[in-house]
């Protein structure tokens, strides 16, 4: 499974995820009690997906691509 392939999962799902949450809360009638407890929950899977995103597409990638690149150019002495 190629690192592109498992970015498109990623990608795919964490929208489907969030959009199928945020639709939840418009379509079914939720608890006066536990609608902060679910506002909640939904804070905190949009910032642990951002952090997903941040590693699959930002800085941290690139910087294992470099890591990679480096090694593959690296000549080995015997």
């Amino acid at each position: 499974m190629s690192i592109e392939f498992t970015r498109g999962i990623i990608a795919v799902l964490s929208v489907l995820g969030i959009i199928g949450i945020a639709g939840g809360m418009f379509s079914w009638t939720i608890p006066e009690g536990s609608k902060d407890y679910f506002l909640i929950i939904l804070t905190f899977l949009v910032a642990k997906i951002g952090t997903v995103y941040d590693y699959f597409f930002g800085s941290s990638q690139g910087s294992a691509d470099k890591t990679g690149i480096i090694k593959n150019l690296t000549v080995k002495v015997p």
